[in-house]
């Protein structure tokens, strides 16, 4: 059976975030929380116990790597990070990875002791059901959507689609941005540059 994650190193590297000689990470395809990203060996094996001595160490230097992207990025206020070992744990992509989730205040209400762990075997069932699938990606494009449209100059969908003149503009400030993350290297002007590019692509439908 073909494995997804060793088809995004092979084949679909323009999503991976970060590599070094043993490992290469990505953002989760549907996210726990934003910024949700895995840790995956390129070595294919399910079982997480049974890394080297070497990839623990790479493993470990690749997750303080990310959690460094996802500061400067996100700006999160705590972390979750687990591994889900065994179908009886709630595994169900076979390829040993572990998850690095970003917490927020505020993410969940009245948070506890409880609340705040991550219920990881429920999450992977869900993820890998085809009708949570269905519901949790039109959730996640629908609050995107609506993020990005609140950071334009337009009230709706329907003022931004299709409108040349806007396009034109964004295509000015892309520029300004492009120039801005050249000089400062900044998570801002990369997040900048970011939005825009999403803006572009709504307004061409």
């Amino acid at each position: 059976m073909a494995c997804e994650f060793c088809d995004i190193l092979a084949n679909q590297r323009q999503k991976i975030i970060t590599e070094n000689e043993l490992f290469f990470s990505f953002f989760d395809k549907y996210p726990l929380n934003q910024g949700h990203i895995l840790v995956v060996p390129k070595r294919h094996f399910a079982n997480f116990f049974d890394m080297t001595p070497q990839e623990w160490s790479m493993a470990r230097d690749m997750i303080f790597e990310i959690k460094e992207i996802l500061d400067i990025r996100f700006s999160p206020t705590g972390y979750n990070i687990g591994v889900n070992v065994g179908a009886d744990a709630g595994q169900s992509i076979f390829h040993t990875h572990i998850h690095i989730i970003p917490r927020y205040n505020g993410d969940i209400e009245n948070p506890g002791p409880e609340d705040r762990k991550v219920n990881m075997p429920l999450f992977e069932f869900m993820r890998d059901n085809d009708l949570f699938k269905k519901i949790i990606y039109s959730q996640i494009v629908q609050k995107k959507l609506e993020s990005v449209i609140q950071k334009s100059d337009k009230n709706s969908l329907e003022e931004i689609k299709g409108d040349d003149e806007y396009l034109h503009l964004l295509k000015k400030r892309l520029k300004k941005a492009v120039d801005e993350f050249c000089e400062k290297h900044d998570g801002q002007s990369y997040d900048n540059i970011i939005e825009l590019l999403e803006l572009i692509s709504i307004v061409k439908g």
